[in-house]
C-alpha cells in the first residue's frame, strides 16, 4: 500500500504541475549544458550500468530560461530514453545552434515510437507504459514548459532503431 500511496502522490504532483499556472516564473541566464549536466547527474543511477551516454556539446550562448523547469523537461526526456532501451544501448545528448536558436537533442537506440503513437505522445494521459509505470503526463508537461519558454519540442522516431527529441529554445 505504501507504493500505491507514493504513486498517487506523484500523480497529484504531476497534475498540479500540469494544471498550475505559476505566479512566479523565475528566469536566469544559464548555459544549457550546465542544466543538462545537472540532469544527467540526477539520472546517473538509472543509466550507469545499461546506457552509454555520449555528449556532444556545441558552442551555445547563454539563454534566459527557468533552469529548474528546463531541468525537469530534460530529466523527463532522459528517463523516457532510458526506459525505451530494453537492455543496453546508447543515449546521445547534443547541443547546437540552428537558426539563431539553442537546440538540445536527446537520442536513444531504443525501441522507437510507432507512427500511430507519434501524433499522440504530447497528449495528457497518453502512455504506452504498463499500468502502474507511467501517468502519461511527462511529455505533455514538458511540451507546455518548453512552449512557455518560447520554444518547441520536435520528435523523430524509427521503430526498432530509436528516437530523437529536440528541444529548440530562443536565445
Amino acid at each position: 500500500t505504501f507504493g500505491c500511496i507514493s504513486r498517487i502522490e506523484k500523480i497529484v504532483l504531476d497534475l498540479k504541475t500540469f494544471a498550475h499556472e505559476e505566479t512566479q516564473w523565475l528566469e536566469e541566464k544559464v548555459r544549457i549544458e550546465d542544466v543538462l549536466e545537472m540532469t544527467l547527474g540526477l539520472a546517473h543511477n538509472e543509466l550507469k550500468y545499461r546506457i552509454e551516454v555520449k555528449k556532444d556539446y556545441g558552442e551555445t550562448p547563454q539563454i534566459r530560461c527557468n533552469a529548474q523547469k528546463m531541468g525537469q523537461v530534460f530529466l523527463n526526456l532522459v528517463m523516457n530514453a532510458a526506459q525505451a532501451i530494453p537492455d543496453k544501448g546508447i543515449m546521445e545528448v547534443k547541443t547546437f545552434v540552428r537558426g539563431g536558436k539553442v537546440c538540445v537533442s536527446i537520442s536513444d537506440t531504443g525501441c522507437g515510437i510507432p507512427p500511430e503513437n507519434l501524433k499522440r505522445i504530447f497528449d495528457p494521459f497518453f502512455t504506452t507504459k504498463p499500468v502502474g509505470k507511467g501517468t502519461g503526463l511527462g511529455l505533455s508537461i514538458s511540451y507546455e514548459l518548453v512552449k512557455k519558454q518560447g520554444g518547441e519540442i520536435r520528435v523523430e522516431s524509427t521503430v526498432g532503431q530509436g528516437t530523437t527529441f529536440t528541444v529548440v529554445l530562443p536565445v
